[in-house]
């Protein structure tokens, strides 16, 4: 889903917002997108989500919606200088494909690695997208990870976790997991921190 960015939201890219329907609770949503004149959603629109239903039908019919954010402290990070591995599962790709774009804008920018884990490659809904990118940016590395955990896929390229800046989105288990199997590193990041900033 794509909206336009009236000139006086400014956000990070990592960060998000709340979508407020009448009626409805607000919902959180990751900015998908650097910081442009337009923002970028990764809504997972299927049939018997009842709030993703409403949301698209009333953007359709009123051409505009409320917004409240943007929130959260996930963010690129520059310092100290190290390589940069973003792991998501689902539409935990939003934020990381955020983060990534601004990182790509650095010219001075470290190296970079995404995993994107699914449970079958459908699900990798911006895969084609995602390996032409590779074929563009310099020092930039996709993995989807298909057969087995995410992390461990990680784990198995990178045995030593404490030289990366590390962001990872996606399934709250997933992130938790993943950051006890890598060894609770300093420069960790995550949207769920936001919420449970005390979770070890």
């Amino acid at each position: 889903m794509f909206l336009h960015n009236n000139s006086r939201f400014h956000y990070q890219a990592g960060q998000y917002i709340e979508f407020c329907l009448p009626d409805e609770q607000q919902r959180p949503y990751s900015i998908a997108n650097a910081p442009s004149e337009f923002l970028e959603f990764h809504i997972k629109h299927e049939k018997g989500n009842i709030y993703s239903e409403k949301l698209v039908d009333y953007i359709r019919q009123n051409k505009t919606i409320q917004l409240t954010g943007p929130f959260g402290t996930l963010q690129y990070h520059t310092e100290p200088k190290l390589p940069l591995i973003f792991v998501a599962t689902g539409t935990g790709l939003a934020p990381c494909k955020a983060i990534i774009e601004k990182a790509l804008q650095d010219d001075q920018h470290a190296r970079i690695e995404l995993y994107w884990g699914a449970s079958q490659k459908s699900d990798l809904y911006y895969h084609e997208e995602l390996i032409q990118l590779t074929h563009q940016a310099r020092d930039f590395n996709y993995y989807p990870v298909l057969e087995s955990r995410v992390y461990h896929a990680v784990l198995t390229r990178h045995q030593d976790l404490s030289s990366f800046h590390l962001y990872l989105s996606g399934h709250q288990e997933m992130v938790f997991t993943a950051q006890k199997l890598f060894k609770y590193p300093k420069y960790f990041y995550s949207d769920w921190l936001d919420y449970f900033p005390k979770i070890k």
